[in-house]
């Protein structure tokens, strides 16, 4: 994490002595590409009966699963990092720090929001819809957020979508790594 935040803070260093503010949390794009690989290793094994509806059973696969559950939640939990982009944030755009911590708050409110929805969903649309889902909207909300030039933008990107995205994969993640076992 120490190496994020030292590259973190050399650009956002750069890029306040050159005035370009397009891509803020460039740094952290890595994560969205890494939980996309993940994604799509833990949409390897998911086991369907003839009618439709989930059947877990107890392959070798399933420690593969829960090895991919792990990382994609430690890959989401990179939203915890507010704030290490707060500070730059309140630097760059001389907003206060209440007005700036009601993203995460907005991204803390909306977690239980979607597992309920999204629990909602599972039986019917299946783990894999939800975990790609949540994994997108994640992913287009801490790119989104690298390009906030305003509050409201900061709220709707970081605040909804990414607590939105973690909700989704959060619950699902855990609800179905707890089934293969």
């Amino acid at each position: 994490m120490a190496f994020i935040q030292n590259n973190y803070f050399d650009y956002f260093d750069a890029n306040v002595h050159q005035n370009n503010t397009k891509s803020l949390l460039k740094p952290y794009y890595f994560d969205n590409f890494l939980v996309g690989a993940i994604l799509a290793l833990a949409f390897y094994s998911d086991p369907k009966n003839k009618k439709g509806g989930q059947v877990m059973t107890q392959t070798r696969n399933r420690w593969m699963i829960l090895i991919s559950m792990f990382v994609i939640n430690l890959c989401v939990g990179s939203a915890y990092a507010w704030s290490v982009f707060q500070k730059p944030l309140i630097t760059l755009f001389k907003w206060s720090t209440s007005d700036t911590s009601l993203a995460f708050s907005i991204s803390l409110f909306m977690i239980p929001i979607a597992m309920i929805l999204g629990g909602r969903l599972q039986p019917t649309r299946g783990p894999k819809f939800l975990m790609f889902t949540g994994g997108i909207i994640f992913s287009t909300g801490i790119i989104t957020a690298g390009f906030t030039t305003s509050l409201t933008s900061l709220y709707l990107n970081y605040g909804l979508l990414v607590g939105f995205g973690i909700g989704c994969i959060y619950g699902t993640g855990i609800s179905n790594a707890v089934k293969w076992f």
